[in-house]
Order: structure tokens, then sequence, then C-alpha cells
């Protein structure tokens, strides 16, 4: 299994805050969004399907995040079409990534994406790419 990334356009972030029942913030942090192009190619000589597809992000080092496909994670029909034949391919699929990075309201410097692909029963495929920001 392979993918390709054929475009990353570029990402938009802003405030976001945690709410407890009260209506008390109890956090805050900053949403991201971002649209990635991908084509995801079957190399092997058996059928695959794909489990899951994220955004991981990484930044200051040691903390994480992760981005989430709203299509995939809604969409029953979209994750029974990602079903991929013998050297066929499943794409290209343009699909916005959203998430939230906690501990800080301010965009942080220094952050990695990698687009994750996780077929079942094989490893996951990554791919890094640049995750960068027009300023307004």
């Amino acid at each position: 299994m392979t993918c390709d990334i054929r475009s990353v356009y570029s990402a938009r972030w802003h405030p976001d805050s945690m709410h407890d029942y009260k209506g008390t913030i109890i956090g805050e942090g900053i949403r991201i969004y971002v649209i990635v192009g991908f084509l995801i190619a079957n190399n092997g000589p058996v059928d695959t399907t794909i489990k899951d597809i994220y955004v991981d992000i990484k930044y200051n080092k040691e903390k994480s995040g992760r981005l989430i496909s709203v299509a995939w994670q809604s969409a029953k029909d979209v994750q029974q079409k990602a079903h991929i034949m013998p050297r066929g391919t499943w794409g290209p699929k343009q699909w916005e990534f959203e998430g939230s990075l906690w501990d800080g309201h301010v965009l942080p410097k220094n952050m990695k994406a990698e687009l994750v692909v996780e077929p079942v029963a094989q490893r996951p495929v990554r791919r890094e790419f640049t995750l960068f920001f027009l300023d307004d």
C-alpha cells in the first residue's frame, strides 16, 4: 500500500475553548482546519480495506494532536467504499481534516504534520507534509 499527497492547501485556525456543564471555560486551545489531496494505491496481490485516515500533528517536541476527517467519521458509505482491489487505486480524494490542540491559544511555530492511512492487517502508511498558514 502506498499513499501520495497530491496537494495541501493553506491551513486555517481560530481560538477554541472547552466548557463544563455550567459554561465555565476549563481549557483553551486552537482549532485547525487543513485540506489535503491524496491518492492511495494497493500494490499487493490481495484486496485491502482502509481502517482509518487522519493527520497527526507534533509540536513543542513532546506534544501532539490529531486532526480527523468529518467525511470519514460520519459517512459509513465512504468507509465501505474504502475497499481497494489488487493493483488498484482509491482516489484522488480531497478531504478537510480538523481538530483542536490544547494548552494555549497561540499557534505553535514548530509544527510537523503527517498524513496517516491505516489499512486493515498492515502497517500504517505515513507521509509527512508541510503545514502552513497564511497571514490574514
